[in-house]
């Protein structure tokens, strides 16, 4: 999937992964896959940038890198497909993008609720 996201595609989206700890370092979190021929796959994004497309337009690229973590014992030795491997990096990247629009959202709302509290009030999320 490419180009513009909604509800329906967020919340398709996030019914595809996790988040679980790092395998190997439990203060880490990673992504686990829940669906398809890479389903338990665990892989951890590490760097990301955006950028803008430089056809003046408003849309955002994204450049990442991830690391997969873990493969299940039943697919460790499978030959997959050039195709089933770009679908991995679209599923990847989607999940991604609904990673940020979900922040997005989070924060858009954080900034509506800042904007109706008291200032004279502090408050905590225990």
């Amino acid at each position: 999937m490419s180009g513009e996201f909604n509800e329906e595609d967020i919340s398709r989206i996030k019914q595809t992964y996790r988040l679980v700890p790092d395998p190997e370092d439990l203060k880490a979190i990673c992504i686990e896959i829940l669906e398809g021929p890479f389903e338990n796959v665990i892989l951890q994004f590490g760097k990301v940038q955006m950028k803008s497309v430089a056809d003046d337009s408003d849309e955002l690229t994204a450049q990442y890198e991830y690391d997969i973590k873990y493969v299940p014992e039943n697919i460790r030795d499978e030959q997959f497909t050039d195709k089933e491997g770009e679908d991995f990096e679209n599923m990847i990247g989607d999940i991604l993008m609904a990673m940020f629009y979900e922040k997005a959202k989070e924060l858009e709302k954080d900034k509506k609720n800042a904007k109706n509290r008291d200032p004279n009030t502090l408050t905590f999320t225990t």
